[in-house]
């Protein structure tokens, strides 16, 4: 019984000692004073953050229906890179059309 208590204890305390930084999804991303959430758009995302240290661009499409009736869908995606310093988490926002739908969090800056 006192291996268990033991067992279970130490990988309670391992998991809280996790630091929450590893996660790699985010709903959002602090810039300084502001926040940028899932939904901001790629002016707002800018004005807050300022420029981003690398970027790149992609378009995506969709084509739904049957032989007969078909519709293509066309979207440009931005994949952004925001390095705020060595001691800071360096963030990638993905932008679907102007919009922030994707926030991760990468390796430490530089």
């Amino acid at each position: 019984m006192t291996r268990l208590y033991t067992l279970i204890t130490t990988v309670g305390l391992l998991t809280l000692a996790i630091p929450p930084a590893l996660a790699d999804d985010r709903d959002t991303l602090r810039c300084g004073a502001a926040i940028i959430s899932i939904g901001s758009t790629a002016g707002e995302v800018l004005n807050k953050c300022g420029e981003p240290a690398s970027g790149s661009q992609r378009e995506a499409v969709t084509i739904n229906g049957n032989r007969q009736y078909r519709t293509i869908i066309t979207n440009d995606i931005e994949d952004w890179i925001f390095n705020f310093g060595p001691n800071q988490f360096q963030y990638q926002i993905t932008l679907k059309n102007g919009r922030v739908r994707h926030i991760q969090s990468l390796g430490k800056g530089y």
